[in-house]
């Protein structure tokens, strides 16, 4: 069952969306709460994005989740304290180990989910420190971005 107040949990879940899982498990549901709806065919694979705006994104490759956002409304945390919307300054708070890779935050290394800054943020800066306190989160994807550990 889909709950919006769920933790984000790094590798694994939105929503208690399971990465990996397959897309018809959802399906329903997702429409049901009047989820956005789009399928494209590239190089043979089917890519599916569902989006409830402000709120929830999921991607799957040929029926498999391969994705998960959090934007600015959704309810649950990361470690009960990191969420869409906050700013780099109560970030900052909570960890000095971000590190901005291809225009979005990994915090403390954690590979399993970036953090996504807000337009024009995303575009104008290429370190956390030329980054100024009032930019905001603006969702979170649960993934799998181990590669991007060499840009790190």
């Amino acid at each position: 069952m889909v709950d919006l107040t769920a933790d984000i949990i790094p590798y694994q879940a939105i929503a208690q969306i399971q990465l990996g899982a397959n897309i018809e498990v959802y399906r329903d549901e997702l429409l049901m709460m009047g989820c956005e709806h789009k399928e494209n065919i590239f190089s043979n694979q089917s890519i599916e994005y569902f989006h409830l705006q402000g709120v929830l994104s999921v991607a799957s490759r040929d029926g498999v989740i391969i994705g998960i956002t959090a934007e600015t409304e959704y309810q649950g945390k990361y470690a009960g304290q990191v969420y869409a919307g906050m700013t780099l300054q109560q970030l900052k708070e909570i960890s000095l180990d971000l590190v901005m890779a291809n225009g979005a935050l990994i915090l403390n290394q954690n590979f399993g989910m970036v953090l996504w800054l807000a337009s024009p943020n995303d575009e104008l800066y290429d370190t956390v420190l030329e980054l100024p306190d009032h930019a905001v989160i603006d969702s979170i994807t649960v993934g799998n971005y181990d590669e991007w550990k060499f840009f790190c």
